[in-house]
């Protein structure tokens, strides 16, 4: 994507301060897609069949099924964007501060151990959250695949 002339106009058009998101697309992408083809179709079928409409059949046969690759994909991409820093950091101008840049901007700038270590522990807390109520809604050995 070409930058244009105005630094306040690419500010709020890329306000997360990511420039490529088709990066973490390309990841979501495989897991999404490998556990849609383990759905049978048969099921599909069958619904239709019985007299299902299509939203019915998708809401209660195809997103059941479909949720444990979409929630993989979605980790993936998630657990990326954790760390996902430096881009944005060289590209953004260091007008969009993200938690990782804060967690390190405390270290290398301030020298305050304590604040890196309290925003760590707060962004680690907020993943782990995440993370159990991912859990609550789809148990990750179904994620994993293990039956």
């Amino acid at each position: 994507m070409a930058s244009s002339t105005n630094p306040d106009a690419d500010a709020q058009h890329h306000w997360h301060g990511n420039r490529h998101p088709a990066r973490h697309a390309a990841l979501y992408g495989p897991a999404a897609v490998f556990g849609d083809e383990k759905i049978p179709q048969d099921l599909m079928q069958a619904s239709e069949s019985l007299g299902a409409k299509p939203f019915y059949t998708f809401r209660r046969v195809f997103l059941p099924m479909a949720a444990p690759g979409v929630m993989a994909g979605s980790i993936l991409v998630f657990v990326i964007c954790l760390g996902f820093f430096i881009t944005p950091e060289l590209l953004g101008g260091g007008r969009t501060i993200l938690v990782s840049m804060l967690v390190q901007r405390n270290v290398e700038l301030y020298h305050a151990w304590g604040a890196a270590s309290a925003v760590g522990l707060v962004l680690l807390f907020v993943v782990f959250l995440i993370f159990w109520g991912i859990n609550r809604f789809i148990p990750i050995e179904r994620i994993l695949g293990a039956r």
